[in-house]
């Protein structure tokens, strides 16, 4: 991590720094059915190498008001880039591969989307995406006996590749008892539900969710 430096009481030293220009990368994020521009979605960059120790690099912006994205002063290598909205769409990897947003870093770290190669001083520009209207599950969550609302309860919306279960989305029941969880892409889920006790001595309790 860098050359040590011995420092002697009274004494100055110097240390002089000559930088290289950063990588960059950008594009737009847009409605894939209006084209309208997006605005105020988080994007997401990442670069993991296979160096002892590994380097890992994340990076984090939102597209302005004309629906664009800028990452600068990258170090040359290669990354992933991906978007993490809470605006009902469905998120996706760079390469149009739709991934949930709760479970992006799983699809990330299985490798999937279109790698983005960054050289020092150069700008990797065109890194667009248009997103998809996603799915929601929605619902209410009751007492089976009384009927009346549960509010003290989540539901998770799970999903299963490759053997890992990972949480897609997940929405907590308001004073009604309903959740209503989106954002999703197209595919097949299982949905949830978990009660927490009113009372920290109460016994857990197993609840349906009924929609």
């Amino acid at each position: 991590p860098g050359v040590p430096i011995v420092l002697v009481a009274g004494a100055t030293f110097t240390a002089n720094f000559i930088l290289d220009r950063g990588g960059v990368v950008s594009g737009t994020v847009t409605d894939a059915v209006t084209l309208l521009p997006l605005a105020g979605v988080p994007m997401t960059l990442y670069a993991h190498d296979t160096s002892d120790p590994p380097v890992e690099i994340l990076r984090e912006t939102e597209t302005d008001p004309s629906g664009a994205y800028r990452f600068e002063g990258l170090p040359a290598g290669r990354y992933t880039v991906l978007t993490r909205n809470g605006l009902g769409y469905a998120d996706e990897l760079y390469g149009n591969v739709p991934c949930a947003a709760r479970a992006g870093f799983w699809d990330l770290w299985a490798g999937a989307g279109t790698p983005v190669d960054v050289t020092l001083g150069a700008t990797a520009s065109g890194r667009d995406f248009a997103l998809e209207p996603g799915a929601r599950v929605t619902g209410t969550i009751t007492d089976v006996m009384t009927l009346s609302p549960l509010t003290s309860a989540c539901v998770y919306i799970l999903r299963v590749s490759s053997g890992v279960v990972s949480a897609a989305a997940f929405d907590c029941a308001d004073g009604t008892g309903r959740y209503d969880a989106g954002g999703l892409p197209a595919g097949t889920y299982y949905v949830w539900v978990q009660r927490f006790s009113d009372s920290a001595t109460a016994p857990p309790a197993t609840w349906t969710a009924r929609s």
